[in-house]
């Protein structure tokens, strides 16, 4: 009984920190490291509202992860209120929901985005394009888990192994991840554009930010979905594999989410 009691405070402790951490401030260190990766400049006061939009995206994403942390943790907290009902908690849906949350939370970040104020408006010719934002190699990695995880799922059916009925949350978790891209892409092609000249790029690398996350999450859905599909089969030694397969989805969404240069402007040239 102790031992559950401190794998609650340690887990509860942690949510508590992510969504802390999610609330506070924006630093300059930080502002200063986003613009390299996206490889704007911004003067003072283009940094004060950017400041605001990156913090208030940060919040929903990290927020929503930190909720599913807490809904990943529910046998956990059920075996110390009602130990007879604690197995109607357990179930394999219960890991994927920090992964979801974050995946909605971007999306919900990328909808309340606003463009950056002021300036003169004009008409942008440039037709925009969700390539200008992110790696195609990323989102095909998305779309083929739904494929892939159905083909995993639809053998084990047939084959009745162990653990085949949820098998078929492989797929759903993927399917979770494309439609986060497509609602999520699609929104940020079409949202209103910024005035000309500089604030038109800090609008793009904002565009390129939410989608390396909205990519980043759906990522790593799509590979832990696609592992789990496959892991209802009887896979033997294989079965390691696809397990490690699931920690490198998730180091594919750090990445992407945190590490991956990008420069549209650069990106657009090289595709004309």
């Amino acid at each position: 009984m102790l031992g559950d009691w401190l794998s609650i405070v340690v887990l509860g402790g942690l949510s508590s920190l992510i969504f802390v951490s999610g609330l506070g401030p924006f630093t300059d260190r930080m502002l200063d490291r986003w613009c390299l990766r996206y490889d704007v400049a911004v003067d003072q006061h283009g940094r004060e509202w950017l400041r605001t939009q990156l913090r208030r995206a940060r919040a929903w994403r990290w927020c929503g992860f930190a909720v599913g942390t807490v809904v990943s943790a529910l046998p956990m907290y059920a075996n110390v209120i009602d130990r007879n009902r604690a197995a109607d908690f357990a179930t394999p849906a219960n890991r994927f929901a920090p992964w979801l949350l974050a995946a909605a939370g971007s999306v919900v970040g990328e909808l309340l985005s606003r463009r950056p104020p002021g300036g003169r408006r004009a008409a942008h010719l440039a037709t925009r394009h969700w390539r200008d934002y992110c790696s195609s190699r990323w989102v095909a990695v998305v779309g083929w888990s739904v494929p892939v995880s159905v083909a995993f799922a639809v053998q084990a059916t047939q084959s009745r192994d162990l653990g085949w009925r949820w098998s078929w949350l492989g797929p759903a978790v993927a399917l979770c991840g494309s439609a986060a891209v497509t609602v999520g892409l699609r929104h940020l092609v079409n949202r209103p554009g910024a005035p000309d000249g500089l604030d038109r790029l800090v609008d793009d690398a904002l565009r390129a930010d939410s989608a390396h996350h909205l990519v980043g999450a759906s990522v790593a859905l799509a590979g832990l979905g696609t592992s789990h599909a496959a892991l209802a089969l009887d896979l033997g030694w294989l079965g390691l594999l696809v397990g490690m397969g699931q920690w490198l989805a998730i180091a594919a969404w750090w990445y992407v989410a945190r590490q991956e240069t990008w420069n549209v402007a650069r990106v657009r040239w090289s595709r004309s």
